[in-house]
């Protein structure tokens, strides 16, 4: 049972998450926080540089880190979807760096993420070789990919919100 018992879903705010409401119902507390954070979510997941492949890469390795049961349930469906193998989905769940070809974007999104996932900061290597990889306006997105979706994950968390129940290594 989630921890939330703010507004239930079918006020006004409602319509400005979109599809999910049901896990980030405490945002509707606050109709300008709730708006907020639609709009930064959906840059995030549409309008960036990103295949919905390559966000989906960032989007895992970030509830994954986090321990977000919920968004990686959801996330894992959505991965499957854009094409990401199942043998790329159990690695990120084991966190070990999926066997993406070398040089390309997929790995430089997952080893800049991750990166800045455990270390809180992004090596020197690591960045240089995302930039070469990816551009450096890509880099900004990823930074922001990965904060959004780390906010996601910090409110699922923190109110216990859950779709069923089972961990990021059980759904894979």
């Amino acid at each position: 049972m989630p921890r939330f018992k703010g507004p239930e879903e079918g006020g006004a705010e409602v319509e400005h998450l979109d599809g999910a409401t049901s896990l980030v119902r405490p945002w509707l507390v606050s109709a300008s926080l709730a708006e907020a954070a639609r709009g930064l979510g959906k840059v995030c997941w549409s309008e960036t540089s990103f295949s919905p492949r390559e966000a989906e890469i960032a989007i895992l390795a970030t509830a994954y880190a986090y321990r977000a049961a919920s968004e990686w349930t959801v996330h894992v469906v959505e991965a499957r979807k854009v094409g990401l193998i199942d043998e790329h989905i159990a690695a990120i769940a084991r966190g070990t760096a999926p066997a993406f070809a070398p040089d390309s974007r997929e790995r430089a999104i997952y080893a800049v993420a991750t990166d800045l996932l455990e270390h809180k900061r992004v090596s020197s290597a690591n960045y240089a070789d995302g930039v070469a990889s990816l551009g450096e306006a890509a880099i900004v997105e990823l930074v922001s990919i990965v904060g959004y979706y780390g906010y996601l994950a910090l409110t699922l968390n923190t109110f216990e919100i859950e779709i069923g129940r089972a961990s990021c290594r059980e759904r894979v």
